[in-house]
């Protein structure tokens, strides 16, 4: 049966201006694993066994910055490689940016916690991050139809966009975020982060900052435009 030993070494393939791995990114930062995005671009964490191996958009497609050591293709990005240099336990690899965060959290609890100490909490937690994912997916989905500079990256034709699923996408998004807004109303009082349980940052913090951050540098889109999401905006 495979694990993660204390020799386990942990590569993560990271678009560091990527949409999901930007969520990512903001995870290390807040979590303590890295002091600094320049530290990100040189491939360092803060601890010897975890190390990123970045990624970059080419105009086509994403790329290795070193291909001394490709991400396999087919594998996603951002990925994570779990290998023992023992050769106890066999190459493992996590794919979903959520995933990947969620390990991070159980393998350092020795950092900034990201999550809320009792279950309870934890349960708050993965209802407001549910509806801030989805919020996120549904905001790619509007701007992959209303904008015809993502082509690059999406591959959709102009003759394939559509201005309805364009406004149904952002009209999903916005309800999904009102609906995070609501069930995050508490937290957001006691601590001022989406995290319930927490005083500072967390991982719900991370998720939404990183997806509202790419927007907003990408396509100058603000995810808390609409007047209902003054809460979030505030936040």
């Amino acid at each position: 049966m495979s694990s993660i030993t204390a020799d386990s070494k942990l590569t993560l393939f990271l678009w560091l201006e990527g949409f999901f791995p930007k969520q990512i990114v903001y995870f290390l930062l807040l979590k303590g694993l890295v002091d600094s995005p320049s530290q990100l671009y040189v491939g360092k964490t803060n601890d010897p066994r975890l190390s990123i191996k970045v990624l970059c958009f080419n105009g086509s497609a994403i790329v290795d910055v070193d291909p001394s050591d490709p991400k396999p293709a087919g594998k996603s990005t951002p990925c994570l490689r779990i290998t023992d240099p023992t050769g106890k336990n066999e190459l493992r690899w996590v794919h979903e940016s959520s995933s990947i965060r969620l390990l991070l959290e159980e393998l350092y609890p020795e950092k900034t916690p990201m999550i809320g100490p009792t279950p309870l909490e934890r349960a708050l937690m993965n209802d407001i991050h549910s509806t801030i994912l989805q919020s996120i997916t549904d905001s790619n989905y509007y701007i992959k139809n209303a904008a015809a500079v993502t082509t690059s990256w999406s591959g959709m034709r102009d003759e394939d966009r559509s201005l309805a699923v364009a406004r149904h996408g952002k009209e999903n998004h916005v309800r999904a975020l009102l609906k995070a807004q609501e069930w995050a109303a508490e937290s957001l009082e006691k601590g001022g982060w989406l995290t319930p349980g927490l005083d500072h940052p967390g991982l719900v913090d991370a998720a939404l900052a990183g997806g509202a951050r790419y927007m907003e540098l990408s396509y100058s889109f603000d995810l808390f435009e609409d007047e209902r999401l003054g809460l979030l905006k505030e936040w």
